[in-house]
């Protein structure tokens, strides 16, 4: 996004709030697909004092969007009551790691640096996956995560974005490691907007 905005910054460390004028005709979205949460979290700790998610939310009501949001936040919580009200709308908490202090380290703006500083014990995966295109860590997790959705009584899918499921639906485990890959079945519908 810096090459849109111009930011001196470095990514992380500017923000900028998003105002536009009310949407006047959301039924121009029917049948569109928008995704929120393509580049930032929709639900950053800057939501709480804005609420322009919540307010995106609130127009896009009765439009008939295909709507999908990607958080890390449990912020989202607060706007189930709008999210439940839009009948083809999907939420993904995506889960990079279950280590709270890696986690919270790996949002900084050059993940190798952090990663050599923090956990060098990590650096040669990381090389071996991000500079030599490795996929035996992704295949080795996938098992891992066919056998506990399996064992768990989840549904599991890997690469597809076209998951098409009622809003109280069971959650399915879905595997997005290899970008490349992913089936862009969604888009056969509509436009993709980000």
């Amino acid at each position: 996004m810096k090459r849109f905005t111009n930011h001196p910054e470095l990514w992380g460390e500017f923000i900028d709030v998003k105002i536009w004028d009310k949407i006047k005709n959301p039924k121009k979205y029917a049948y569109k697909e928008i995704f929120v949460g393509s580049v930032t979290d929709p639900y950053n700790p800057q939501e709480e004092i804005y609420g322009r998610t919540r307010a995106l939310l609130t127009e896009l009501q009765g439009s008939g969007e295909k709507l999908s949001i990607a958080t890390k936040s449990d912020l989202i919580l607060r706007d189930l009551d709008i999210i439940q009200t839009l009948p083809d709308a999907h939420v993904s908490c995506p889960v990079n790691t279950l280590d709270e202090t890696f986690k919270d380290g790996m949002d900084k703006p050059v993940i190798m640096d952090y990663i050599k500083e923090q956990y060098p014990a990590l650096l040669p995966l990381y090389q071996e996956i991000y500079n030599r295109g490795s996929r035996s860590y992704w295949e080795s997790l996938d098992t891992e995560l066919k056998e506990y959705a399996a064992e768990s009584g989840l549904e599991y899918v890997a690469n597809d974005d076209g998951i098409d499921r009622p809003f109280d639906a069971s959650p399915v485990i879905v595997n997005y490691f290899c970008h490349s890959e992913i089936k862009k079945s969604a888009r056969k519908g509509g436009d993709n907007n980000a």
